[in-house]
């Protein structure tokens, strides 16, 4: 809440290091409404291993500052996707692709490789728009926020 997001605001310069920084950083991105400060609240999170408070920072650069910008949006979306995967093991990447349907799985794969979504849906014998639609569903589904970082998490789970 606001009052809570004064006290860290107010607390966090009396301290010093990376975690005094990023509390600050939450307390006054969350008073002021600032993306920015918000996610360097979360990257900042994220190098200290707090993935709940960094999901949450990302969370609200997403969901509650729409208007952030594409680029900061997209950013967030990276940092709350990773920490939600860190958060328990349900959510990690191995869970969520042993519960896809063989089609769902052979998208995944196709949309990891390096073919355009046209070369997809021929080989699937759909339009481009309705694989851009499955590969949405699964984006959500897999908390990945496109194909690039698609390629990335399946290449850590290795």
């Amino acid at each position: 809440d606001r009052s809570a997001a004064a006290e860290l605001a107010r607390l966090a310069p009396t301290a010093t290091g990376r975690w005094a920084k990023t509390l600050a950083a939450y307390g006054q991105g969350l008073l002021a409404s600032d993306p920015q400060l918000l996610l360097d609240a979360a990257e900042g999170a994220v190098e200290l291993g707090h993935h709940l408070l960094a999901y949450r920072a990302a969370g609200l650069v997403r969901t509650e500052l729409p208007g952030a910008g594409s680029s900061l949006n997209r950013r967030a979306a990276v940092v709350e996707n990773a920490a939600y995967r860190k958060l328990l093991h349900e959510n990690s990447i191995e869970s969520a692709l042993g519960s896809l349907s063989d089609f769902d799985a052979r998208l995944v794969q196709l949309a990891a490789g390096s073919w355009s979504r046209t070369q997809i849906a021929q080989d699937l014998h759909l339009s481009p728009r309705t694989v851009d639609w499955h590969l949405n569903k699964l984006f959500r589904k897999l908390h990945v926020s496109g194909r690039t970082e698609l390629r990335d998490v399946l290449r850590s789970a290795g």
